[in-house]
């Protein structure tokens, strides 16, 4: 188990606590950065995952990138490809 952006070795505890709260293995260090960002631009668990999905297959993205109008959830600056992972459904109709 070991973090996957500074690959440092997680203890149990971190390991639990990233897991219940993101689903990725992050120290703690990083689980503050990554609450700090929620807190501040209420990103979904679901682009966190994503992110680090991405990242594991060789991709660069960057999460919550600002383009200059509004935050992106996801995007990738090599491909021009920006993702916006909703959790909301505000379009439904009964």
């Amino acid at each position: 188990m070991t973090c996957l952006e500074c690959k440092k070795e997680l203890s149990y505890i971190d390991h639990k606590n990233a897991i219940d709260a993101f689903g990725v293995e992050l120290c703690a260090k990083h689980q503050v950065r990554l609450n700090r960002l929620i807190i501040k631009n209420n990103t979904p668990k679901e682009a966190i995952q994503l992110y680090y999905g991405l990242k594991e297959r060789g991709l660069t993205p960057m999460l919550e990138w600002w383009d200059g109008k509004k935050s992106i959830d996801i995007a990738i600056s090599r491909v021009k490809l920006n993702i916006e992972i909703d959790t909301e459904y505000h379009m439904l109709t009964h």
